[in-house]
């Protein structure tokens, strides 16, 4: 449904209540809520995180000099996310909370491997890249717990449409446990040259990252009862700095290939700035 569709939805839902319907008790300072709501978001897509191996096992590198390079990438990212708040009402206008949020992450992993070494073609040598493209990983288990003390500003209206801007800070742990794809070169002798060769082996990366962000909102909270209304709300999530950007240290041992562990990884982080779209519920206590 478009956003469009739910305003017409909720604005249908206010109109059904009694007219002489009590506001008074949404409308008082010094009073507590409870907020519940249901959000859905999206994701910008991220730069390739890219693990480098070399020199290669049994290599050669005044004759071979190969590298293996393997790339991932984050994308099609989505999320959906329960969260509660205990609400303070201060003023008639402005109102504290502090909440907690689940996100179940969505999100593809797609792999490449780049495998280079030096080919003699006729007198002059070259060095030649090969590209594989691996399965999308899809099976992947990434979420997010937020911790998030926020502020709403609520705007002077009819009295029962408010509309209102959010502020809030979130805390967010990043959580991440996936399998991907690693290829682990080698050279076997072969008279007076080299075969390259490749084996591929799993790669299990599982870990927690600390995240700073701010968010910023806006929305309409629409009165169906004394102590009841719902809202919709859209915002819009920045981060201070980005989750796992040091990769490498969230990769497991691996007994068959310690060279997984050992590789050099290059990451600038995984993105967790983010458009929301909520649909909310709010009991006056």
């Amino acid at each position: 449904m478009r956003v469009g569709g739910w305003i017409v939805v909720l604005a249908v839902l206010t109109a059904t209540p009694a007219r002489g319907m009590a506001t008074a008790v949404t409308d008082m300072a010094g009073g507590f809520s409870i907020k519940m709501s249901f959000n859905v978001s999206a994701y910008p897509s991220d730069q390739n995180i890219t693990g480098i191996t070399y020199p290669v096992t049994g290599d050669t590198p005044q004759r071979l000099d190969a590298k293996s390079v393997m790339l991932y990438h984050f994308d099609n990212k989505f999320g959906r996310t329960a969260y509660g708040a205990l609400c303070y009402r201060a003023t008639n206008s402005v109102e504290f909370e502090m909440g907690f949020g689940y996100n179940d992450m969505q999100l593809e992993v797609t792999q490449h491997n780049n495998l280079g070494r030096w080919y003699k073609s006729g007198s002059t040598p070259q060095y030649v890249w090969d590209e594989t493209a691996f399965d999308t990983q899809r099976d992947n288990k990434f979420s997010i717990i937020t911790i998030r003390p926020g502020a709403n500003f609520r705007m002077s209206s009819k009295p029962r449409i408010v509309p209102f801007i959010s502020v809030g800070l979130d805390v967010m742990i990043v959580k991440a446990k996936t399998t991907l794809d690693h290829v682990h070169p080698y050279v076997t002798p072969q008279g007076p040259d080299y075969d390259l060769n490749t084996t591929m082996e799993t790669m299990d990366v599982e870990g927690s990252n600390t995240v700073v962000g701010m968010d910023l909102g806006s929305g309409l909270e629409f009165k169906i009862a004394p102590a009841i209304s719902v809202s919709f709300t859209v915002a819009y999530l920045f981060q201070f700095q980005k989750a796992f950007s040091d990769f490498g240290q969230y990769i497991k041992d691996n007994a068959v290939d310690p060279g997984i562990k050992a590789a050099t990884y290059y990451s600038d982080g995984m993105n967790v700035t983010n458009v929301s779209f909520g649909l909310g519920m709010k009991v006056y206590l």
